[in-house]
This record gives C-alpha cells, structure tokens and sequence, in this order.
C-alpha cells in the first residue's frame, strides 16, 4: 500500500479512534448538535403550516394551517411538537431544542442501522450523513422531515431486528416496529414504502421463519394495510392524485413523449443524489430540462455507484430500508415537483452505505475517502450555517416588533394581506401572527381585487390605488382604495 501523506495518516488515526471507542465519539457528535439550539425561528412555507396546526391543537377551535379549516398537512410533527405552545404563543426556543433532541435520537437509530449493515464504518457513516448540510438545514426549521427522518430509522431498526431474531422476544419488535411504522406514517404519508419494503425483505428471509414468526408478521402487515386509509386523509390523497395527473396530462400523449413526466421526475431524483452526496452541491441547479447538463455529468456516475453498491448490499443482507428504497424512489419519480434533496434525504444512510459497498475495489483507502467526505460535509455544513443561515434568521427574529404592530393594525379586518418588496420571512411571519397566509408579491405582480392591505418597504414608491395607513419601522402599510390595479412600476 501507498504511504500516506502526514495529513491523511492523521485523518485516518482519528477515524481508527472513532471506531475503536464509538461511543465516545457519538457523545462528541451529540454535543455539536445542543449547539445548534437557538431561540430564532427559520421561516418556510412549510414551517409555517406545521406551526400553526401544532398551535391550533390546543389555542383554536379547529385544527387547521393558518386558518385554512382543513388540516392539508400530516398531522404527526404538529401533534408533537403542540405542547410547547401551551408554554407560549412562540416557543421557538423550545421548538429548537426538541428538534435537536429528535436530531440526537435519529443520531443513534443511525448508529444502530450502520453497525447492523456495514459494522465497520458505523460511526463514519453515522458521521457523513449528520454532517451533511441539508440535514443541518431541517433540523434547524420546523419541517416534518425531523420527526420522519428518526422515526424511519427505530421503526426499521425494529423491524430488522424482529426479521432476524429468533427470541421469544422478537413478537415484542414486531409490535414496537408496527406502532414505530404507523407513527411514521402519521408524519409523512411516504412512511407507507416502509410497508412494502418490510414484504420484500420478510420474503427473503421466509425460509428462517418458524410458523409463529410467520403468522406474527402477516399480522402486522394486515393491521399496518387496515390502518394505513385512515393516515392518508381524503384530501391529501386527492390532492396528491391532482398534482400527478396534472403532470402527466401537460405531457404529449403520443409514443416515447408521454413519458416525459416519469423522465423529467427521474432527472430531479437523480439531481437530487448528486446534491446529497457531493460535498458543496446542495445548491447547485439545472436550469435546462435536458439530459445533457454539467451538472447530471458529475451525478449520473455517483449514482451508478449507488446502484451497483445497492445491489451488493441486498444480496448480502436484506434490510428493510434496502428493500424500501425502490418503492420509495418510484413514488418521488412520480411526484412531479423537486425540493432540493428534502424528498430523498430519508435515503441518504442507504445511498452511503451503498457508496461503501461499492469501493470494495479500494477497501484500503476506503475510509479514508469516506473521511475526507466527511470534512467536506462538515465544513460546507459550518460554513453555510455561520455565513449564511444564522445571520438570516438573527435579522429576521429582529423584525417581530415591525411584525407585531402590522399584525394588530390588520388583524382588525379579516380581508386578505399581501407584501411586496419585503423579505420573504417578513411576509411568513406576518401571516403566522395573523393565522393566515399573507401573498408575497413581486413589483411586476397585479395586486388581486381581493386584496386588501398591502406591506411594503418604507422607502418603496407609493402603491397606486392604496392609501398609506402608517410606518412600522422598516416598513409601510398601505389600504386599497380602488380596485384591480397594478404596484407603480410594474410591467
């Protein structure tokens, strides 16, 4: 073997330490993440629904997003994280270290996965992916994913463990996987994958099964499948449908090009691997809807990597999540829209540990590569956090004052509001004060008839057709005064 440099010997010696004393050095990954508990809340779309509903549990009439009387979200991260709000109307501070809490405990059903299908890299692996900057980014807002993501993992290390065991003890895993895998589903509808995945992998596993085993698992499937139409709500399931048909509607309906949607969803997915696993790419997108594009060029090899070492790893040893991967990859081909690595985050310990099984080639420099990808992550994810999302979240948290007095002035008149030539958080926390949504316009966009208060920033022109109402530090409130016109300086 080649020598290594100074800098990757000690690389490789820390990695070495790490896995002769794991729990050391999950101790020291567990307390990075309590550093990452602020008192800011970061604004999404997203985030904002799953607050409201989760303050709507016990401070409203009806649950519901921002005012909205039907729930249009899952119900299981709301439900989780609503006692905070008997604290507070805010509790931001109490949202983000739950959030870390969750992240810790996904931490460990990490670490109890890996060391189940690649017991030699169990800590790397584990440390890969919590370094990894999307992963950062969704524990720090409040989005579904950071109950999902550690609720997947118990419910399939359960359920793994239940598969294999040959205990008495093992009818007690079926059960605690069942409950883990209904709760999962409760938080995102995707956890239905998780199902099917746990068919295939028992089938491969059927002929180690005594008749007990076999009837406990059948079991648990026929209850999972009689549960699972009452976690999918009528109108998540139908929006769904609406969203998907609409896709596949817009395409030709001739030959090769009717499949255009399953191709272009095939392109997001592929484009989504790429950013997960390539260190600095999380924010690198193709404005083309070709195949031929820079960036695929780079993608498209790491996910035959992917595959191949996907394929090695099943035939090693069934795992449920394995097995669950390809359900759960043809339902976001399907589903028409990208997020920015957010819908395939759920399979990234699988996409490493395939990466893994696929350099068995370099087996010696193998860890050491997985190491230096680890730094790369790590230091994409510090960067990104104290140049970017902190500052932003720090600016905004100091707008609530501004947002307050907007939202007393037009919490008096239930008509729509909207905000122009404000940021985007501006807008999302205005909406949250006053429980329903706030449009966040462009200065070419026609205000709606509809629309009744408009905010924009103080040294913006005046709105034509609105009267000023007054100024709220940085920003202006204008009232409409006429109808169906358009912000001065538009198109």
């Amino acid at each position: 073997m080649q020598r290594l440099s100074p800098w990757a010997h000690r690389l490789d010696s820390l990695l070495v330490a790490g896995e002769r004393r794991p729990r050391r050095a999950l101790v020291a990954l567990g307390a990075c993440l309590i550093l990452q508990v602020t008192p800011w809340w970061y604004a999404t779309p997203d985030g904002s629904a799953y607050v409201s509903i989760a303050r709507s549990v016990f401070t409203r009439d009806h649950i519901g997003a921002l005012g909205n009387p039907q729930l249009g979200y899952p119900i299981g991260y709301p439900a989780l994280i609503s006692p905070a709000f008997l604290v507070s109307d805010r509790p931001f501070l109490l949202l983000s270290l739950f959030n870390v809490l969750l992240w810790i405990a996904l931490l460990i059903g990490l670490y109890r996965w890996a060391h189940s299908v690649i017991p030699e890299a169990a800590w790397l692996l584990t440390a890969v992916v919590l370094a990894n900057v999307n992963v950062g980014i969704l524990y720090r807002r409040t989005l579904s994913e950071a109950a999902f993501l550690p609720l997947m993992m118990w419910a399939v290390v359960a359920l793994n463990e239940a598969l294999v065991s040959t205990e008495r003890y093992g009818n007690g895993r079926w059960i605690l996987g069942l409950l883990l895998l209904l709760v999962t589903t409760l938080t995102r509808e995707a956890g239905l994958c998780i199902a099917g995945g746990l068919a295939l992998a028992f089938a491969a596993h059927r002929r180690q099964r005594s008749r007990s085993q076999v009837a406990i698992a059948i079991v648990v499937l026929l209850t999972f499948l009689a549960a699972a139409p009452l976690l999918v709500r009528p109108e998540r399931g139908l929006a769904a449908w609406r969203a998907v048909s609409a896709s596949f509607a817009a395409a030709p309906s001739t030959g090769a090009a009717s499949l255009t949607p399953l191709l272009a969803g095939l392109r997001e997915r592929i484009t989504e691997t790429g950013q997960l696993i390539i260190p600095g790419m999380f924010k690198s997108y193709s404005r083309s809807e070709r195949w031929l594009d820079v960036n695929l060029l780079v993608y498209l090899p790491v996910c035959a990597l992917v595959v191949c070492g996907w394929a090695r790893l099943v035939r090693r040893r069934p795992d449920v999540l394995a097995c669950t991967a390809p359900l759960y990859l043809v339902l976001h081909v399907a589903w028409p829209y990208g997020a920015t690595g957010r819908y395939l985050l759920p399979l990234l310990p699988l996409m490493l540990a395939s990466l893994w099984m696929a350099t068995e080639a370099v087996a010696e420099r193998r860890r050491l590569l997985f190491g230096i990808l680890f730094v790369a992550h790590l230091g994409v994810a510090v960067g990104y956090d104290l140049l970017i999302d902190l500052p932003r979240a720090r600016a905004c948290d100091r707008q609530w004052s501004a947002v307050d007095a907007l939202a007393e002035h037009i919490a008096l008149d239930s008509r729509v509001a909207a905000a122009a030539d404000v940021p985007r958080c501006v807008s999302l926390m205005l909406g949250l004060a006053l429980d329903r949504p706030v449009a966040q316009l462009e200065r070419s966009d026609v205000v709606d008839d509809g629309i009744r208060w408009l905010i924009t920033a103080d040294n913006s022109e005046p709105a034509t057709g609105f009267a000023a109402r007054g100024r709220y530090e940085s920003y202006a409130l204008f009232e409409r005064d006429r109808s169906n016109l358009q912000l001065r300086g538009g198109s």
